[in-house]
């Protein structure tokens, strides 16, 4: 399994000894499959599990610990075909107690990553709302709508024709992640690239208010910027109350938030010199230029682009 699936891994594991512990299994059908599990050998508990299998076919439990060792086998496409026939037949059969809705919602919530991790995202739409249905605690729900959010952003990120269903995904992530900077970034791209500059903008004011309050977190001003810098273009043309200034003031802003950590000294430079000209500041620009040649010789863009501003001013 790939280091994108160690959170999957970490709840395998406390899935499948949850039932060990329980009782759920009895010792002598997986004990050598379940200590080799637990110590990471997968591929020989996958030999053990084979064996107990054979002597007992028909233990659920027992399919469940063999297809969660296939996924960490990076076996996913085995451990789906080991997996979902259980999740469809307990979910079709009715649940007696709370018990087992919780068994169908953990064993989904792994199949849900499994899918994705196959590049089979309608099947796991579809478990990621089953989900949400079955789940019986507020928190529950939450958790569930967020993994949906995730999985349909994933599914129509590409695609036109399904951009009202995509940007509500975004809307939701944004609405229930501690952090969803990036989504915000995206949600933002979305109006520009369907030419909605109305939303384009409102986004992108909802972005820079949800951003200065967490700017302790924010892993992508570079983004973060370029949106900002992409939304004072469209108020130049979108029937709005603000300016371009405004959002040049806030790209400032950013690159000042950014610190050392979020962006290089050149990277700060160069957003500084779009912003100059693009505010017409000549001067500034080639003053900037300067400053950044200085530092950056051989670039020979920034070399003509300055040669080419002296020659105007």
């Amino acid at each position: 399994m790939n280091k994108k699936s160690k959170a999957v891994g970490i709840m395998m594991l406390l899935l499948f000894f949850s039932l060990f512990l329980t009782g759920c299994v009895t010792e002598g059908s997986f004990d050598k499959a379940a200590k080799l599990y637990e110590s990471g050998d997968y591929k020989a508990a996958e030999e053990q599990f084979e064996l107990a299998i054979e002597k007992d076919p028909d233990n659920v439990d027992l399919r469940v610990g063999h297809g969660f060792n296939l996924a960490m086998l990076g076996r996913s496409r085995e451990a789906i075909d080991e997996l979902n026939p259980i999740y469809e037949s307990k979910f079709l059969d009715g649940f007696v107690n709370e018990s087992d809705i919780d068994f169908v919602c953990d064993l989904g919530d792994v199949l849900v990553d499994l899918y994705m991790e196959e590049g089979e995202p309608v099947n796991a739409a579809l478990i990621s709302d089953e989900l949400i249905y079955l789940a019986h605690t507020a928190d529950e729900k939450e958790k569930y709508r967020l993994k949906s959010a995730k999985v349909y952003v994933n599914l129509y990120k590409d695609n036109i024709e399904f951009e009202d269903v995509y940007r509500r995904a975004l809307s939701d992530i944004i609405d229930l992640s501690v952090y969803a900077g990036n989504e915000y970034v995206a949600l933002v791209n979305s109006y520009r690239s369907s030419g909605d500059y109305k939303g384009m903008l409102a986004a992108a004011d909802n972005m820079i208010i949800y951003m200065r309050g967490r700017s302790a977190h924010i892993d992508n001003f570079p983004s973060a910027i370029g949106v900002i810098l992409d939304t004072a273009e469209a108020a130049t043309y979108a029937g709005s109350d603000r300016t371009p200034e405004d959002y040049y003031d806030a790209a400032q802003e950013f690159i000042t938030l950014a610190g050392d950590k979020g962006l290089t000294y050149e990277q700060k430079l160069r957003y500084k010199i779009v912003i100059a000209e693009r505010m017409r500041q000549t001067d500034v620009a080639i003053r900037l230029l300067g400053v950044y040649l200085n530092h950056c010789k051989d670039d020979r863009k920034a070399i003509k682009e300055k040669a080419f501003l002296e020659n105007r001013f």
